[in-house]
């Protein structure tokens, strides 16, 4: 019996090691299962939360894109304006001149309106780039925007100031 009892401690200690080792391994399995789910679960909320962001960025930009336009615009009318008073103030200037007889007087009229056609040509030049920007629809940046704009106005400023040099001593002159 001794030896029967011997083969059933080490049948019962193999049972119970293969019992523990099969165990251990659907355990182990189990935490692998479990920790590839948890990673899945977080990558979908980190892509979830992408999205999300995604979303709030795509509207922002949107509306960003509507206010630049509502911008450019306002610009567009503002550009119109200053365009239309400084054709009357030249067309004044030009009509005073016109009364002056004298020889020098007409030269100076002549000068003047080539003048003015500069300057009227420059803020149609403005007018036209700023129409053009908005009716090509393509978006631009804030800083885009601004850089276009900021070229334009200090274009219009040289042919103003040029504008004016030219008139002062053309009115010199008389």
């Amino acid at each position: 019996m001794s030896g029967d009892v011997a083969i059933a401690v080490i049948s019962a200690g193999s049972a119970l090691m293969a019992s523990v080792i099969t165990g251990g391994v659907a355990w182990l399995v189990m935490r692998i299962q479990l920790a590839h789910q948890a990673r899945e679960q977080r990558s979908a909320r980190r892509e979830q939360l992408l999205r999300n962001v995604l979303a709030q960025c795509l509207e922002a930009i949107s509306k960003a894109r509507l206010e630049l336009a509502a911008i450019g615009r306002a610009a567009v009318t503002q550009a119109e304006e200053v365009r239309a008073e400084a054709e009357r103030e030249l067309d004044g200037a030009v009509r005073a001149l016109f009364t002056h007889r004298t020889h020098l007087t007409l030269i100076a009229d002549i000068t003047l309106q080539r003048l003015a056609a500069d300057m009227t040509d420059a803020f149609e030049q403005l007018w036209h780039k700023q129409a053009e920007t908005l009716a090509a629809g393509t978006p631009l940046t804030e800083d885009e925007l601004w850089s276009v704009q900021t070229q334009e106005a200090e274009k219009l400023e040289r042919t103003m100031a040029h504008f004016v040099a030219r008139a002062n001593d053309v009115l010199s002159s008389l």
